[in-house]
């Protein structure tokens, strides 16, 4: 995220300062590499590194888990936030994160699993408003959040979700990433037997007509 109040950013540098210092936090989920998991969206083409915390090293880099929130790893009672930039010269990120709506889905990839999730709200907040990232008893839940409106940065743009099965509703692993590919492709095929039907068509009366003489006359 980028911009926004002063109020705002000092809670985010209080919560980097904290995140850092927590070395059991750190050391939770890493890979080796700082990141916990990855994040992917197939309808926004987006797929991005989970790294702890939300530092600007961090989110020039990828997605960022918020400390304090649960961890990605789904579970009852469960309620994982996962930041991201908007507007990066360099990089996508979460731009075009406006673009979901309820009934979408994205994926949290963690420890050898993929997590399937399908958004049931969308809000727009301030940035010192949490009351929409609490715990609720029962619920695995995901949010990501970034800055909003664009380029201007004021208040927060959160596209929650809450866990749905794989397979079943949700698309398997192996087919999540080629869901936007596979759109484009069917729509590719469905237009070429369009214009080989309307060919065949074209060409049918003529057909009929040139074997009309052959057929038997009454007389």
């Amino acid at each position: 995220m980028q911009g926004g109040s002063q109020s705002s950013e000092s809670g985010a540098a209080e919560s980097n300062s904290a995140s850092a210092k927590d070395a059991e936090y750190q050391s939770l989920l890493d890979s080796g590499s700082g990141v916990m998991g990855a994040i992917r969206i197939p309808k926004i083409s987006v797929r991005l590194p989970i790294y702890h915390g939300t530092s600007q090293s961090a989110l020039a880099s990828g997605a960022g888990h918020l400390y304090g929130s649960s961890l990605p790893v789904g579970g009852r009672s469960a309620h994982a936030v996962i930041t991201g930039h908007r507007g990066l010269v360099e990089a996508m990120m979460f731009t075009r994160l406006d673009e979901m709506r309820v009934g979408d889905y994205f994926y949290i990839e963690v420890m050898g699993r993929t997590l399937g999730y399908k958004v049931d709200r969308i809000s727009v907040i301030e940035p010192n408003d949490t009351s929409k990232l609490k715990i609720v008893p029962g619920e695995d839940r995901v949010t990501l959040m970034t800055c909003t409106p664009y380029g201007v940065n004021t208040h927060r743009l959160l596209v929650s979700a809450v866990r749905a099965p794989i397979p079943g509703v949700v698309p398997a692993e192996h087919d999540a990433a080629k869901d936007a590919r596979t759109i484009a492709i069917t729509a590719a095929v469905a237009t070429l037997l369009f214009g080989l039907l309307l060919v065949w068509l074209r060409r049918r009366p003529r057909h009929i007509r040139r074997h009309a003489a052959w057929w038997p006359k009454r007389g």
